[in-house]
């Protein structure tokens, strides 16, 4: 549509704006379907936490020191007041995930790498998700 209300004035522009909006469409949905669909999984030996399009950390199962379920709702002041602890999810964190040594977190894109120590997580099943992930370490 933006194509042909701007085609007449100069195509070039047309084909600009077109390009833009086709990618811009077309990056909404891939951060959709990643988020919903690949937002936390296993491959091989490796948990893999997404942030959409925007991070995503791999964490070794061998480096996790300990993941526990968080039974409360936590306030800032609940948690350590560090750099590099980061929470990932909509709404109240639920799952809490330690390591023995830092992860790196890919954000933006891959573009800002940091240390990451400490991950707070919402998940919708926290059970369940512990129990797999403890399932798989003790399989090694």
């Amino acid at each position: 549509m933006s194509y042909y209300l701007l085609a007449g004035w100069s195509e070039l522009v047309a084909i600009v704006v077109a390009s833009i909006i086709g990618y811009t469409l077309m990056g909404i949905v891939a951060n959709h379907r990643l988020s919903r669909y690949y937002s936390l999984y296993i491959l091989r030996k490796k948990l893999i936490i997404n942030n959409a399009l925007w991070g995503f950390l791999v964490v070794d199962l061998a480096n996790i020191e300990h993941i526990t379920k968080i039974d409360k709702k936590l306030d800032d002041h609940d948690k350590p007041q560090q750099n590099n602890i980061l929470t990932i999810g909509n709404g109240d964190a639920n799952i809490f995930i330690s390591f023995h040594a830092d992860v790196v977190y890919h954000g933006v894109m891959g573009q800002l790498p940091e240390p990451i120590s400490q991950v707070y997580l919402s998940v919708d099943k926290p059970a369940q998700f512990i129990e797999k992930v403890n399932l798989v370490r003790v399989a090694d």
